[in-house]
């Protein structure tokens, strides 16, 4: 008598598994082959109860023996344990470290527009003369510009206009250029 699926299906239904199902329906039996006088099938297990699958696996091929097999071939595989991946997106966010200082300078200012003709460059040339005229402090000033030179025509180094000299005078303060 030849094997038929059918018939090993039922022969393996009747061993139990260590879930308290036959193997069949416990989901443990894949890649069942059924031949004229041959069967081979995987047990996928619990790595964790191998002992208990390697009686299985023999109660299987003496089932499947006295079925009328005369070959029996069961593959135990077991998927070990993968560890979580790494935590991409913790569970706070990350603090902007904020503008950094630079030695020996106490406050920085600037002065911007998107727009032009608003008197950045008049504003940023009376700044000096006005920063902390009581305190005596140091004032130093960069004009760093990105696209106009209305400052080098308000502070040239010929000679600083008069309005700048008047306010050093009346505040007390050096503008360094």
């Amino acid at each position: 008598m030849a094997l038929t699926r059918e018939s090993v299906i039922e022969a393996l239904k009747t061993i139990q598994g260590p879930k308290g199902q036959d193997i069949v329906t416990g989901g443990e039996v894949r890649a069942l082959d059924v031949g004229e006088k041959d069967v081979r099938f995987v047990l996928e297990i619990d790595q964790a109860l191998a002992d208990e699958y390697s009686k299985i696996k023999d109660a299987s091929e003496v089932a499947l023996k006295k079925l009328g097999a005369s070959e029996v071939s069961v593959v135990l595989t077991a998927h070990a344990s993968q560890k979580a991946p790494p935590d991409l997106k913790p569970n706070r966010k990350s603090e902007p470290k904020g503008p950094e200082k630079i030695p020996g300078v106490d406050r920085v200012l600037a002065v911007a527009s998107g727009k032009g003709g608003v008197g950045k460059s008049t504003v940023s040339s009376i700044l000096p003369a006005l920063w902390q005229p009581k305190a005596g402090a140091l004032v130093c000033w960069m004009p760093m510009f990105m696209g106009h030179p209305n400052q080098e025509c308000l502070e040239s180094q010929e000679g600083l206009p008069v309005l700048m000299e008047k306010l050093s005078s009346h505040f007390g303060t050096t503008a360094l250029l």
